[in-house]
């Protein structure tokens, strides 16, 4: 009989039909966030005179997951493309209307790195406006770093906030 959170063998069979069932019960959490309290499972024989209990103990060990980011509108891919003309305001980096940031097994964020992977000329990353507080940038050559502990939701503002321009004209 299966149930939530037991398994009961019953029968008249042999010990080694036993064993074979017992061998064949196995432990499982497949939740994204799971607890890392220890897990006690009893097994216990009983010979119809008399019964015995040993324990398995057994340790989860969380895994962390990574942060996941979709900066397009199709929410199926990780690349976003769209154009510039020059001499014109910054644009964003994300589809901003589309984009998702989340993490399995986290509320919160500790950093964002954003990089030009080609600088050509005058190009460069900004931010527009105020970022969200508990987040702070630093500008590299061709780069941003967000940094700062702050939830999932401030680090998405702050990504929609980044903008992409060239300084000057042919760069």
């Amino acid at each position: 009989t299966l149930g939530w959170s037991s398994v009961i063998l019953s029968g008249n069979t042999s010990i080694v039909n036993y064993k074979q069932a017992l061998r064949k019960i196995f432990f499982s959490n497949n939740l994204e966030n799971p607890s890392n309290a220890l897990r006690t499972i009893s097994v216990i024989i009983n010979d119809g005179d008399s019964a015995k209990t040993s324990n398995a103990y057994i340790i989860v060990v969380p895994v962390n997951d990574p942060p996941i980011l979709h900066i397009n509108s199709d929410n199926t891919a990780t690349d976003y493309l769209t154009s510039y003309s020059e001499n014109s305001a910054g644009i964003s980096i994300v589809d901003s209307g589309m984009m998702t940031l989340s993490d399995a097994d986290s509320p919160r964020m500790k950093s964002l790195l954003i990089s030009l992977t080609t600088v050509v000329g005058n190009n460069k990353l900004e931010i527009e406006g105020v970022l969200p507080q508990g987040i702070n940038a630093s500008f590299g050559y061709g780069s941003i770093n967000l940094s700062g502990m702050a939830s999932i939701a401030a680090y998405s503002t702050a990504l929609k906030q980044v903008r992409f321009r060239i300084d000057g004209q042919n760069s």
